[in-house]
């Protein structure tokens, strides 16, 4: 699960998040021209802030559903999967954090619940969930993860279940 935890969400962290949560709200000021659809409240849907958001919320969840799909098939297969189950909440957490930003920018959004099959089939007229089912499928995710994750984390960095827990409050 150390993928989820990097890179992967550098195309939000590193612009797009000032952009949307921080010059859009008025915490942050910058002389960048790049940002001035959203100290202005002119932002379009072909912002490049907006898709990079869309983009990176997408990989997020998109590997982290691969993953909990190759850990939940891998569990039949070993003595021991407990390892395995905390590897799949890491997953959830991390998808739901993908999902829950997903619904509070973009408001109805697809699902996707196999990205892989989606890409093989070519078929990429997938539905958009009400904004409501999509934090429910969130809380879904966090839930599995305050149950599955531990206390305190088996390397710094790594979530707890009181991370799940904050989240959910």
């Amino acid at each position: 699960t150390g993928l989820l935890y990097n890179t992967i969400w550098y195309e939000w962290q590193d612009k797009a998040y000032h952009a949307i949560g921080e010059v859009l709200s008025g915490n942050m000021y910058t002389g960048d021209p790049k940002y001035n659809s959203f100290a202005n409240f002119t932002v379009q849907s072909t912002d490049e802030q907006v898709s990079r958001s869309w983009y990176a919320f997408y990989k997020v969840a998109g590997n982290a559903t691969v993953l909990i799909q190759t850990f939940e098939q891998k569990k039949s297969q070993v003595a021991d999967p407990s390892f395995l189950t905390q590897g799949v909440a890491e997953a959830r957490f991390m998808r739901g954090m993908a999902y829950f930003y997903l619904a509070r920018v973009f408001g109805d959004v697809p699902i996707i619940s196999d990205p892989v099959a989606l890409a093989n089939s070519g078929d990429y007229k997938v539905p958009r969930y009400l904004q409501k089912d999509v934090l429910r499928f969130v809380v879904e995710d966090l839930q599995y993860a305050e149950q599955n994750l531990p206390d305190a984390s088996y390397q710094a960095g790594r979530v707890t279940k009181y991370a799940a827990k904050g989240m959910l409050s």
